[in-house]
């Protein structure tokens, strides 16, 4: 049994004022000061299996689990004893088939869906098998990024403009249209314009070159299995709902430590999990004039190229999500605990090793990566930290 994080500590945040969604400002007029918990999380278990690279899990109603492995280009169950682990279909274009698995739906009862790497192509899985295939759509740029329990779904068009840059470069300023829809694809409600991380291209005599600001935070988004639908912004930070029913709940702002950007943040922010500080960052460009490099860390960065979520929010087994902070420790990364209010609840701090990809109906799923980059799965029981606050019943929604 594994202790990820220390008992009993605390931490103290100011909570600033509350900014309307997507730009409308409302202050408040007071500060507030919360305490907020620790969480300790126990890994008492270890699934069966050594995985490239794990992008979403999915637990079934008897205990048993899917795992997507996105750079194996596989799709595996691990049955609910942890003692074996099988592929699921294999690669290829068959029915049967898939290239990639990109993301992993939750559906009613034990039916799921699996979006593979060929535009927005479904698998559609009952237990652990392949029963058919769907594809959503003629437009390959409309991507499902979530379906839900309830009959709805998520998808997101690229918007895409460009502004002149620094020599032959020009800036990519691309952000998502969200739209909530059926699973016929007809729209039901617009959830928000998320700006997507900051990109530059390059033309030179041999190819066009696009190059990705790693500390450009994206907005994220995350749709849930009961239809709300959970948004992420770094400027101001906050977490903000939109409820099944189409109501908005407005998060408050969140203050947070401005860490100076200097080089050895910026190697520890963008250092992979397992990896010493400093190997495997990628080059940030910022001494070739494309990017200006930021005076201070993001709250977050994204970690995963999965459209949507982009690695920085996962769910809770109570209906919350998390946010994955931009890593600024040696020896711990730190996850925020937002409930249905917008509050920060409480905080994980777990090993830098391990990530939380997932969760089950009462634990949460976390992959490790060891010093050569093999990823494991764990399953830690997620504490009881009080009932879920529904923001609509408090009268909190906007």
């Amino acid at each position: 049994m594994l202790r990820l994080s220390s008992s009993g500590n605390k931490t103290t945040l100011l909570s600033m004022g509350m900014v309307g969604l997507f730009g409308c400002t409302e202050d408040i007029p007071d500060l507030l000061l919360h305490s907020i918990p620790h969480i300790v999380l126990e890994t008492y278990e270890t699934l069966p299996g050594e995985f490239v690279s794990i992008n979403a899990v999915r637990e079934l109603s008897d205990g048993s689990v899917l795992v997507a492995d996105r750079s194996g280009r596989a799709l595996y169950w691990i049955d609910s004893g942890f003692q074996k682990v099988e592929q699921i279909g294999a690669t290829g274009d068959g029915p049967q088939e898939y290239r990639s698995v990109e993301a992993i739906f939750a559906l009613s009862g034990d039916s799921t869906a699996v979006r593979d790497g060929s535009g927005n192509r479904l698998m559609m899985m009952s237990e652990r098998h392949i029963v058919g295939a769907a594809t959503l759509g003629s437009n390959p740029l409309r991507i499902t990024i979530g379906m839900d329990t309830t009959g709805g779904m998520l998808l997101a068009s690229p918007l895409r403009g460009r502004s002149a840059g620094p020599g032959d470069a020009w800036t990519e300023w691309d952000s998502l249209m969200v739209v909530r829809a059926l699973r016929d694809g007809t729209e039901t409600d617009t959830i928000a314009r998320l700006h997507t991380r900051r990109a530059v291209s390059v033309q030179t005599d041999r190819a066009l070159y696009t190059y990705v600001d790693p500390l450009s935070p994206p907005d994220a988004v995350l749709l849930l299995p009961d239809g709300w639908v959970a948004l992420v912004q770094p400027e101001p930070y906050r977490v903000s709902w939109v409820s099944a029913t189409g109501q908005r709940v407005v998060g408050p702002s969140i203050a947070h430590d401005r860490y100076i950007a200097d080089d050895a943040a910026i190697a520890l922010a963008l250092s992979p999990p397992g990896a010493p500080v400093g190997e495997g960052v990628p080059e940030h460009f910022y001494g070739h004039g494309y990017f200006e490099k930021p005076r201070n860390l993001p709250p977050f960065i994204a970690t995963s190229v999965t459209i949507g979520h982009h690695g920085v929010l996962a769910p809770l087994p109570d209906g919350n999500v998390v946010v994955r902070r931009t890593r600024t420790e040696v020896t711990a990364q730190r996850y925020d605990v937002f409930d249905r209010t917008g509050v920060l609840a409480a905080i994980i701090m777990l090993p830098p090793e391990h990530e939380i990809i997932g969760t089950g109906r009462s634990s949460l799923y976390v992959r490790s990566t060891d010093a050569w980059g093999v990823q494991q799965l764990h399953r830690a029981m997620w504490p009881d930290i009080g009932p879920r606050r529904q923001a609509e019943s408090e009268g909190l929604s906007q």
